[in-house]
């Protein structure tokens, strides 16, 4: 179980990094990190043609829909991992009480 959730943490977190990846290529408003690769024109438009942003989109659902599933996958395994918890341990007894000194002086003065 422990070389699979290795595996499945591996290609999660190789998919994390080309979702951002992709999203970052992808044209914004402003044209933001995405000129960063292609100069002033879009770095989609450089790396897949004129019809990129298109693909890039398709390409981001695709790795987004991973994404989740992977996730849900993950949480489901974590969730069946038994964990030692320490409030779930046996806890020792509590120790005696020594005799408060409010009760020692009243009991000398009072009595």
């Amino acid at each position: 179980m422990g070389v699979l959730k290795a595996f499945l943490y591996g290609i999660y977190v190789i998919v994390c990094l080309l979702l951002i990846t992709i999203v970052l290529l992808q044209r914004g408003s402003e044209e933001e990190l995405g000129g960063a690769f292609g100069g002033m024109g879009g770095g989609a438009e450089n790396l897949l043609g004129a019809r990129g942003d298109i693909t890039l989109k398709k390409i981001t659902a695709v790795f987004a829909a991973i994404f989740f599933l992977f996730s849900i996958l993950i949480g489901v395994l974590e969730l069946n991992t038994k964990v030692k918890s320490i409030t779930t341990e046996k806890k020792s007894p509590p120790a005696k009480q020594k005799k408060s000194a409010v009760k020692t002086i009243s009991k000398h003065y009072f009595s």
